[in-house]
Order: structure tokens, then sequence, then C-alpha cells
């Protein structure tokens, strides 16, 4: 049987060393940073097939408009592309995370962030409901460094717990981009080397909160969120297939 290849692609810096290889799933508005790779390089032909959602619609805080342009995802939507959210949003054509029959499931609420919620949905398709293997499965995790304060402090043990979860059933988990998960706060096994804080992080990396990171990283000008939401349906309808299966939406093309 042909091993199956799975990406959840997060929205941290090593997201950049995606290939688009295989089925690409993604987090919140991160399908904006995948149209900019795309616009950054048309050869990359950058695509998407889910997005995986945790929070309701809230305003920005910098005060400019909401979080999400449910427009925009409708629209990826009627293009093939899945939304999950574990909340019901008025507007947005979403479907419901089965939470509470992965948890029942896997004996467990143990979800830290989105990315949890995409590693835990991608063992349960994979699994049985005796969790025995349906076919082989690799699974390529790229943007999720976990490298801010709050997420290395809060959500990063959730994403392990996940991983050792998948692997223990005996799916093949890669890591790309060389960022904290996985990793203790030295690189080496408990006590073998003691450390200082500027060794562990030379940039101070750790003292930044997630949303200005976040911000820094997923923000877009005025000009090029204007340049995003030039894709016509038409256009739209022409880089895709229109049913959400294989191939994906490669966003930010023409």
């Amino acid at each position: 049987m042909d091993k199956r290849e799975l990406i959840i692609l997060g929205m941290g810096s090593s997201r950049t060393l995606c290939l688009y290889d295989a089925e690409v799933w993604s987090c919140n508005v991160g399908y904006l940073q995948i149209a900019q790779a795309n616009e950054e390089n048309p050869e990359l032909n950058a695509k998407l097939n889910k997005i995986f959602m945790s929070h309701p619609n809230a305003p920005r805080p910098d005060g400019k408009g909401l979080h999400y342009n449910f427009d925009q995802m409708n629209l990826m939507v009627k293009h093939g592309i899945e939304i999950f959210n574990i909340h019901r949003c008025k507007g947005l054509n979403s479907r419901m995370y089965p939470l509470k029959r992965i948890s029942k499931k896997f004996n467990t609420d143990f979800f830290s962030n989105t990315i949890c919620y995409m590693m835990a949905y991608a063992v349960d398709q994979a699994t049985t409901r005796e969790l025995k293997l349906r076919y082989p499965m690799k699974v390529r995790i790229y943007g999720v460094d976990m490298m801010t304060k709050d997420e290395y402090e809060l959500e990063k043990g959730g994403i392990e717990y996940w991983i050792g979860y998948a692997r223990g059933l005996g799916i093949e988990v890669e890591l790309y981009g060389g960022g904290a998960v996985l990793q203790t706060c030295t690189g080496l096994p408990y006590g073998v080397k003691f450390y200082k804080i500027k060794d562990v992080d030379p940039w101070g990396l750790l003292k930044c909160g997630k949303m200005k990171k976040w911000q820094e990283q997923a923000g877009f000008s005025d000009k090029q969120m204007k340049k995003l939401a030039e894709h016509s349906d038409a256009e739209l309808a022409e880089i895709t297939d229109g049913t959400g299966m294989g191939t994906g939406y490669p966003l930010g093309t023409k």
C-alpha cells in the first residue's frame, strides 16, 4: 500500500521551507502567507486543501477590522477548500471540528493550540476506532517553531504529545526548521549540560509574545491586502480543479 503524505503548515518562519508537494493543511489566516509566497515566487505553485480554526471572529488588536475575512474564506470553500472550526461562526461556511468524538476516541482533551487539532484529525483519519493504521502515513510539519514566550510555555507541549501519539501508532512525523518542538532548552538530554538563557535564546525571541510576533510575520499592508483581494470568482475557478481533492487551491496566482 502506498504511503500517504500530509503537510501541516503553521505560520512560523520555517513555513518558507515548505515544498507544497503533498496535501496541505494550514490554520487561521495562514492562507494569506501562502498567497504571499505565490506572489513572491509564482513557480512555487503553493496550494492549500484544508484550513483549521480554533476561534470565532473578533476585532483585531489594532482596531482595523476583524481577524478573519469571511468573504475570502467562503470563496475558498466554494472552490473546494474545507474549513474546520471548533466554533460555529455566523457567515462562515465552515464545518464543525469533531472535537467531542476525537476526544473520546483518544481519551484526552489535551489540545493546546490549533496545530494539535490538526495533528489529532490527521491521526483520526489514518486510524480505525481500535487505533489501527488504515494506511502507511507520513506527516511533514513546517512553520511550527514555538519560539515565542507563550508558545514555548503554553503550547508546544500539546504538539509534542500528538507527535508522540502519532509516532507510537506507526505514523512517520518529520519536523522542519529547527524550532523548539521536541527540543529541551539546551538541545541535550536533561542534566547533560547546564545553560544560560543567552545561550539558548541569544536574540530574545522567548521574551516576545505570540501576538507581537504573529503581527510581524502575518501582517499585511493595505496595499498587499488590496492585491490579494483582486482575484475574481472567475480567476479562482481557473486555478482550481473545483473538486477540493488532490491538487488543492494554488492561492495567489493568476
